[in-house]
């Protein structure tokens, strides 16, 4: 009596497709958790620079309030106010007193002189803050509003920054 003659050849292919896909799946695998992983620490990163931020914006607030004579601070907005009545620009960053300079490790990123009120701008990329200073009746919303928490100063200067989760303390 003969044997039937086996298909190695099929068996060999079979267990070959077999590993391919088992390797295959363990190169998929490997790929989502190292993806998930980047996010995962990209978005703790996030946060951990965004708090710090905030905390750096209000220490800043905080020293300002500590150091700085808040109607030195509006003599010298009021007078910048009328210099952009007469020469319509906003004056050169170069205006800016030296103790505002001095609140933060860097310098202000901008300045603007509105209608009523001078701006001075610090942050860059997804987090800014700002002080506005204007005349003791400039008023402004105070609280957590629109991406904003907002702190009065003394009347007519408030302190702002892009970040409502974290209250000001």
């Amino acid at each position: 009596m003969t044997n039937p003659p086996t298909n190695f050849g099929a068996w060999k292919l079979g267990k070959s497709l077999l590993w391919i896909i088992c390797i295959t799946f363990l190169i998929a695998v490997s790929f989502v958790t190292f993806k998930v992983g980047t996010y995962i620490w990209i978005f703790y990163q996030v946060g951990i620079d965004e708090h710090s931020a905030v905390e750096e914006a209000d220490d800043g607030f905080k020293k300002a309030r500590a150091t700085i004579d808040p109607e030195k601070l509006r003599a010298w907005a009021l007078e910048e106010l009328s210099k952009k009545r007469i020469t319509n620009t906003n004056p050169p960053d170069s205006e800016i007193p030296i103790y505002i300079h001095n609140l933060y490790a860097d310098p202000p990123g901008d300045f603007t002189v509105d209608n009523d009120t001078v701006t001075i701008y610090w942050g860059g990329g997804f987090f800014h803050w700002m002080i506005d200073i204007g005349s003791t009746n400039y008023t402004e919303s105070t609280g957590a509003t629109n991406d904003y928490t907002t702190v009065e100063w003394v009347p007519g200067i408030y302190y702002s920054r892009e970040d409502t989760r974290h209250p000001f303390e």
